[in-house]
């Protein structure tokens, strides 16, 4: 399922779904014939779009970059790009740019960069970046292993039946004590509120 920010009007969202399909198409062209491949002026309103300010255009460049797809491979430029588009919020660059950092990927690893970006990503109800952050804090690799956190942000992903996100929560329950575990069934009820009910 894919969840939108709420502030995002019908202009907004049919500008992402416009780029979305844009950017899949090209995922999905066949080399042999370019049946489905962007045209150069796809790239170029692409590119156009990225440079005025758009997030979701801005992302779309910063994949085709990182990817190489329709554009010469430049993995420095792609962070630049995820980075103006996480900058503006948008959950998938806050994701890839998170991960980005998580591994060192182009960038000096820095997980606690990494873990920021990911709650930037998670607070907009992205179950990929809420278990990423569970599983950060269940590390603890350069911030500080914090149990009821992980637990919180893996329930939160296994509402959406994220992969591996249940067994995970089950794995940290039985090592918290009653108190942690109301403090993090707490924590839970006010992401819920914060995150969807708004």
């Amino acid at each position: 399922m894919i969840l939108f920010p709420r502030t995002w009007n019908l202009v907004d969202l049919t500008r992402f779904l416009c780029l979305l399909l844009i950017t899949t198409l090209a995922a999905c062209s066949d080399t042999e014939t370019n049946a489905l491949s962007l045209s150069k002026k796809d790239v170029s309103y692409i590119m156009e779009q990225a440079e005025s300010g758009d997030p979701e255009a801005q992302f779309s460049l910063a994949i085709m970059l990182d990817e190489g797809d329709r554009v010469d491979q430049d993995k420095q430029q792609a962070v630049t790009w995820f980075t103006r588009a996480a900058e503006q919020n948008l959950a998938g660059a806050c994701l890839y740019l998170g991960i980005k950092y998580e591994y060192g990927n182009t960038v000096k690893q820095d997980s606690t960069r990494a873990a920021f970006l990911y709650r930037k990503a998670a607070m907009q109800g992205w179950p990929s970046a809420q278990f990423y952050l569970g599983s950060l804090y269940l590390k603890g690799d350069s911030i500080p292993i914090n149990r009821v956190k992980a637990y919180t942000w893996l329930s939160l992903a296994a509402e959406h039946d994220y992969p591996g996100a249940e067994e995970e929560k089950n794995r940290i329950l039985p090592l918290l004590s009653e108190e942690e575990s109301k403090e993090a069934q707490q924590m839970i009820q006010e992401y819920l509120q914060l995150i969807y009910l708004q």
